[in-house]
């Protein structure tokens, strides 16, 4: 006997009993003669066997663990010319409701579906539709629209593509990958188109999206790119319960290691203070780990394409980490400019033009820590005058004049530090004091900055005004640490793009 016919015989031996097992014996013997000399009547002793199948073949260990397993609540199923692997899915999985998607050819055999005896004994909402044998796209829509909107809300949807023709069978399944249902199908040794007795089992169709996680590694590089670390972090936490594939796996702990890296960059965890506790280790410490894992693993085609810039510019970050609740240095300013660039990319420019207030009010007062006032909370204005050679009474009438007010004692904010350096005759405060100019009956950009969200207002900051903001910010900085050190750094602090899918 063929001893795949044996195999099939031995399982169903031990569930049936009596005249059902007697004459269970006598089709596969027969149906192993008919085969093995390639008579026709292997395929009506094939025929003849269904309604012994159809007892037998769902009490079959390997469908009750898929039926099981899978708790189907609701079927969409494809349907050809044959009946037989419709009705034995369905009475495999038990279905509360069944979807049969059918074409005007194999209408008829979805109707014998409907009426076969033992599925109306079930008591199966069974609901036909038609689709068609060669639009794939009309066919998606169909059952987008049609099939899926009939199953209640929270409820379990099973595919199984186990019959019709090609472009039925990739529709059903196109839609069963993309919208992560499972999917079975009714597996049966097969010769010359004629199925062996008794050897139907379910199979569980794995999804290649979620094994190896392609759709949300697509989605990963996309939000890492945009800057939306955040998003990139949980859709990897998100991948890693489901991808099965145990080498993806790996990769996306890896990748994840990095977005968190960049994630906590974007969000100036290196700048703590200690009370908020320094970060432990470093960032570029863990940078430098990852790069060394991407390596050993193979994967270092998915590093930013300049992340060794961005490793030398955050160990100077942490070389450069003082104790103290305010860090005011280069490196620290073209961050921050850096930032806003990525919140303007983002469109999110009272995000983006409140990170540059805070370069001006580090720029300010990097050039008057040059000048000698030593500390903008407690200046030292007798130092400041010296450099500037001129003495304090001066530099207060000056500052009344342009003011009208008196020269604060301490704590300068950006206004008043600003106001000092054009007294000083520093080209930032001539350009800061163009920021606060309006031109052409509009609002100056301070004025719009001074009325946004994050200031003192609820006003949005329009979009046409960033480039004017982020144009003389960039040029107060150049002003402050020097363009080429300004271009250096800027070169080295920009976060890179990822490529993990090609």
């Amino acid at each position: 006997m063929d001893e795949r016919l044996k195999v099939a015989l031995d399982e169903v031996e031990k569930l049936a009993k009596g005249g059902d097992l007697k004459e269970i014996r006598n089709l596969v013997e027969r149906f192993d003669e008919a085969i093995a000399i390639n008579d026709r009547k292997a395929r009506e002793i094939s025929k003849e066997a269904f309604r012994l199948e159809k007892a037998y073949v769902p009490q079959m260990a390997d469908n009750q663990d898929v039926s099981q397993k899978l708790r189907c609540e609701n079927m969409i199923m494809t349907v050809g010319f044959q009946k037989e692997p419709i009705i034995l899915s369905i009475l495999c999985m038990k279905p509360h409701r069944v979807i049969l998607l059918h074409t005007d050819g194999s209408r008829p055999t979805a109707l014998d579906v409907e009426n076969d005896p033992d599925i109306k004994n079930m008591n199966i909402e069974i609901t036909p539709l038609f689709i068609t044998e060669y639009d794939a796209s009309q066919n998606y829509r169909i059952i987008k629209e049609q099939a899926l909107t009939r199953i209640p809300e929270n409820e379990s949807v099973i595919i199984d593509p186990t019959g019709g023709r090609k472009v039925m069978v990739a529709s059903l399944a196109l839609v069963a990958f993309y919208m992560r249902f499972r999917m079975v199908y009714i597996h049966g040794v097969e010769q010359e188109g004629i199925i062996f007795p008794f050897t139907e089992r379910l199979r569980v169709i794995e999804n290649p999206f979620e094994f190896f996680g392609d759709t949300e590694f697509s989605l990963i590089q996309e939000q890492f790119n945009d800057h939306l670390y955040e998003a990139a972090f949980n859709t990897c936490e998100q991948l890693k319960l489901k991808v099965r594939d145990a080498a993806t796996h790996t990769k996306v702990e890896y990748l994840q290691k990095l977005v968190q890296i960049y994630l906590d960059w974007d969000s100036f965890l290196h700048s703590s203070f200690p009370k908020t506790k320094r970060p432990n280790p470093l960032l570029s410490a863990r940078l430098k780990s990852v790069l060394e894992d991407f390596k050993r693993l193979g994967i270092e085609g998915y590093l930013p394409d300049n992340v060794y810039a961005n490793l030398k510019f955050l160990k100077e970050i942490d070389r450069t980490w003082r104790e103290k609740k305010n860090i005011i240095d280069e490196f620290r300013l073209v961050d921050i400019f850096s930032s806003s660039l990525r919140r303007a990319d983002q469109k999110k420019y009272d995000d983006a033009v409140g990170r540059l207030y805070r370069c001006l009010e580090m720029c300010s007062t990097i050039k008057l820590l040059k000048l000698g006032l030593k500390d903008t909370a407690h200046p030292d204005f007798k130092a400041f005058g010296s450099r500037i050679q001129k003495d304090i009474n001066q530099i207060k009438s000056e500052y009344e004049g342009k003011k009208h007010r008196q020269l604060p004692d301490e704590m300068l904010g950006l206004d008043v530090q600003m106001t000092l350096l054009d007294i000083a005759g520093d080209n930032i405060g001539s350009i800061y004091e163009s920021m606060r100019r309006s031109e052409n009956k509009e609002d100056s950009l301070m004025d719009i900055r001074n009325r946004s969200i994050l200031a003192h207002g609820t006003n949005p900051i329009p979009e046409d005004r960033w480039p004017d903001f982020k144009e003389k910010t960039e040029v107060i900085i150049r002003n402050a640490i020097g363009k080429e050190r300004f271009q250096e750094l800027l070169a080295l602090a920009m976060h890179g793009k990822i490529m993990i899918t090609k």
